[in-house]
């Protein structure tokens, strides 16, 4: 008899908490539904904005858009701040069905990753300005090295790309809470010792170097490739100026002088490769 009492007690209490349940079911499903609905419409808006200011061209202008094809993305840029609104907003809400159903460890587990979410929001803005940053500053240095006559100005302007892309990813890094310590010592430490060898070896060598660079800069004002030029009592054809040396065809051989010798000596041009300035200043 005991034993009868003590299922139909069981039984009756597992009735009582399934109607108790139910209902608050029937509502976390329906904010649910609710939740869904809201989001997508404000994830669409996003979108929509998105699109009219040029989101969807972002990963070409950022350069990543080869790679994230690689990896199977082929989402817009439009697309994927719209998903990424729409989870943001649906995960915030998704609390709410949560408390109603009693699943008090997965909120805490909710809550914790929507603290962290800021976190990798701003992670990822700086990213994303830290490579436009690098594209831009690593251009303006080729352009300005290329200004100056130096060949391997491209080389100089993907170094500089390339350092700040590796600080803007240690930042990034910091901001998704993680020690970044030993990577910034590590990354100070080697810039540090670069600096050092660049400026030992300009020290031990360099300024002849520099002062060729500067010349050429400076020759490419005055003379012109194709330029007839006299000097030492020879005359030549002036071929090319490139970064450190210039060449000359002197009867029939090729002269290779530095620079800076176009600049410190007498050079009397006998022959121009272009006259067309004496028609400008005779006009």
């Amino acid at each position: 008899m005991e034993i009868v009492e003590t299922i139909q007690e069981s039984v009756n209490g597992l009735i009582a908490t399934v109607i108790e349940f139910v209902p608050r079911l029937l509502g976390a499903i329906i904010f649910l539904i609710i939740f869904h609905f809201g989001a997508k419409f404000v994830a669409r808006l996003v979108q929509s904005v998105g699109t009219r200011f040029g989101v969807d061209g972002l990963p070409e202008k950022l350069g990543v858009a080869d790679n994230m094809e690689r990896a199977g993305i082929t989402s817009s840029g439009s697309d994927i701040l719209g998903k990424l609104t729409y989870w943001f907003i649906f995960l915030n809400l998704l609390i709410v069905p949560l408390e109603v159903l009693g699943i008090t460890p997965l909120v805490d587990s909710l809550r914790s990753l929507i603290n962290y979410m800021p976190n990798v929001i701003s992670a990822l803005i700086t990213i994303i300005v830290g490579i436009m940053l690098g594209k831009f500053l690593g251009r303006a240095v080729a352009l300005a090295m290329d200004g100056i006559g130096v060949e391997f100005y491209q080389t100089l302007g993907n170094v500089v790309q390339g350092l700040i892309t590796i600080i803007v990813a240690i930042v990034a890094l910091g901001q998704l809470g993680m020690d970044v310590t030993l990577l910034t010592n590590t990354f100070s430490t080697l810039i540090a010792i670069i600096a050092a060898a660049f400026g030992l070896t300009f020290a031990l060598g360099g300024r002849d170097v520099a002062k060729n660079v500067l010349a050429g800069h400076y020759a490419r004002d005055t003379f012109s490739t194709g330029d007839t030029i006299r000097f030492d009592g020879k005359e030549g054809m002036l071929e090319a100026i490139g970064t450190l040396n210039s060449e000359v065809s002197l009867d029939g051989r090729r002269l290779v002088i530095p620079n800076t010798y176009l600049t410190e000596n007498q050079i009397e041009i006998t022959a121009f490769s272009d006259l067309s300035f004496l028609d400008d200043e005779e006009n």
